[in-house]
């Protein structure tokens, strides 16, 4: 008897059963992901694909039978409390899902995973398998950390920013610009000018004294500028120095410098230095443009004092107030001071004429006086209040303090003309007087002149500017300077020391340093060329003034 014949529909499911297992495996150990079977109940991983030694760096054999549960022990440290209480609520709720989380490889190296289950339940409601993808997410993590880092950057940036832009704004000045650099960059801040010396520094938490010391040494070893080169250089030593230029308009103006004395700094650091040297540089010239709309409003109040256009001593004090000088309650009168010998090249005169005008304010500064100066060609004009009562006094200690300031500094002799004491309602003349007593000053010489000792030279000065001077003293002298002109023994100098001496021959003698007997041959000699007797005192006094003009005509031929 044969026997039965199976049943094909079986053995044909059996086969397509198979292959769809075979499919599924390949499918699954393909996809770049870990997929991985477990019983939750006795913490038991049933399978595990092989894309796990890829990705965590553990075999599956090893990851299956390890007694101790590698998952577990591969969790981040900074994460595995968390994700163990998020798996006790997936198993319990059935959901949701563990959030992110990081593994540690065998080589310490950190993935973070993505991990997507799905429990199956018994008829209990029990879990009895748990089935599960984990995906390698570390790219997109650290891409993700990336734009969130850039994104806390470029906040911290913009913060930054506007805290500097307030500081200009409030016009809070440079230390307090530095103050909040030092306070970002956690170290020592200094500020030099383009002559390399320091202008101001903050210290942070180092001493005072260590900090200058550093810098003493540090400002020695010099910083390469390096064309093309934006932003903040670093330059290498003990301590690090990040640095950056500070550019106005016109060129260089200085540096401002990180010194890496308490930590190291990091890349918020060097964009506050760059953002904090900017705002320096437009402190700069928020208070140059200040200072010139100043300096254009003080030079027009002087120019419409000396031109008279004020109507009244109260006008006069209340214009000087709007500009921040008060001139009540003050002794006051004018200085002008000027070079003695023509300045050079318009482009230097520029600069010395400047030169000029800031020592004679500064000279005013030492003696505490109120001053508004101007520039009226290559003289300055400056109105003087001084404290006490004694107005002459307090102009020759400015005029000769601003002197001996800008031969000491520029190499320039200058000369000061100061006028009489006036009241507010007579500035305009005051400015008049003093650039009188400047003009003679350069024409006869040196130091302070006061309008008031000029007298006879007053009206000699006037004279001069036309043809009047030079006739007088031609028409008195001409034979005396023609002798000259052709002796080797000039007469003019012994007539202006006997006239000096009001016509006495002893004292004019020892002046002159001959006897006496020599003094009357001389006397005689002029006598003759000039057909005048000395002794008659209408003679000597026209004679004097003609050779004070001639003085002062000789002197502004030198000029």
């Amino acid at each position: 008897m044969s026997a039965a014949p199976s049943d094909p529909t079986l053995e044909q499911r059996k086969q397509q059963l198979m292959e769809e297992a075979a499919r599924y495996q390949a499918l699954v150990e393909h996809i770049p992901a870990i997929v991985y079977l477990d019983l939750p109940q006795e913490d038991e991983t049933l399978y595990v694909s092989p894309q796990l030694e890829q990705i965590l760096g553990v075999t599956p054999q090893r990851y299956v039978e390890e007694e101790d549960d590698l998952w577990v022990a591969m969790l981040h440290p900074d994460d595995r409390d968390r994700v163990l209480r998020e798996y006790e609520g997936f198993l319990e709720r059935g959901g949701p899902d563990i959030g992110d989380y990081r593994m540690v490889r065998p080589d310490g190296r950190i993935v973070w995973i993505r991990d997507r289950s799905k429990p199956v339940r018994d008829e209990h409601g029990r879990v009895v398998i748990e089935q599960g993808v984990m995906f390698d997410i570390t790219e997109f993590k650290e891409a993700e950390a990336t734009r969130e880092r850039e994104v806390r950057l470029l906040t911290r940036v913009e913060e930054i920013g506007r805290d500097f832009t307030e500081l200009v704004m409030r016009e809070a000045g440079i230390r307090a610009i530095l103050g909040r650099l030092s306070d970002i960059a956690r170290n020592p801040v200094v500020l030099e000018d383009a002559a390399h010396q320091l202008v101001e520094f903050t210290a942070h938490d180092t001493p005072v004294d260590e900090v200058l010391a550093t810098w003493e040494t540090h400002s020695r070893t010099g910083h390469e500028d390096r064309a093309g080169v934006g932003g903040a250089r670093i330059e290498e030593g003990d301590p690090v120095c990040a640095w950056v230029p500070i550019a106005l308009r016109d060129g260089a103006w200085g540096r401002l410098h990180l010194l890496e004395i308490e930590e190291p700094s990091d890349e918020v650091d060097l964009l506050a230095l760059d953002r904090a040297a900017a705002s320096i540089g437009l402190s700069l010239l928020l208070q140059r443009d200040a200072a010139n709309r100043a300096e254009r409003a003080g030079s027009a109040f002087v120019a419409d004092l000396a031109a008279d256009r004020y109507g009244s001593a109260a006008e006069i004090l209340q214009r000087a107030r709007a500009l921040g000088t008060d001139l009540s309650r003050r002794s006051l009168g004018a200085l002008a001071v000027q070079p003695r010998d023509a300045l050079p090249a318009e482009r230097e005169r520029q600069q010395l004429r400047w030169n000029l005008l800031e020592e004679t304010r500064a000279a005013a500064a030492t003696e505490g006086a109120a001053c508004l100066a101007a520039l009226e060609g290559d003289q300055v004009l400056a109105v003087i209040g001084a404290r006490h009562d004694d107005i002459r006094e307090a102009l020759d200690r400015i005029g000769s303090e601003a002197l001996q300031r800008i031969e000491d500094r520029f190499g320039i002799a200058a000369v000061a003309g100061a006028s009489a004491a006036e009241g507010p309602a007579d500035l305009g003349r005051s400015l008049q007087q003093a650039g009188e007593a400047a003009l003679y000053g350069g024409r006869t010489g040196g130091g302070v002149h006061h309008f008031s000792d000029l007298g006879i030279h007053h009206l000699l000065a006037q004279l001069s500017e036309g043809p009047a001077l030079a006739r007088f003293v031609e028409s008195e002298l001409a034979p005396l300077l023609t002798h000259d002109a052709r002796s080797s023994s000039p007469l003019v100098p012994t007539l202006r020391v006997y006239l000096a001496n009001g016509g006495r021959k002893s004292p004019s003698a020892r002046d002159l340093h001959i006897e006496r007997r020599s003094l009357y041959h001389r006397l005689a000699r002029i006598e003759k060329l000039l057909g005048r007797k000395l002794d008659d005192a209408e003679t000597r006094v026209k004679l004097d003034v003609a050779v004070r003009g001639l003085d002062l005509l000789r002197a502004r031929s030198r000029t």
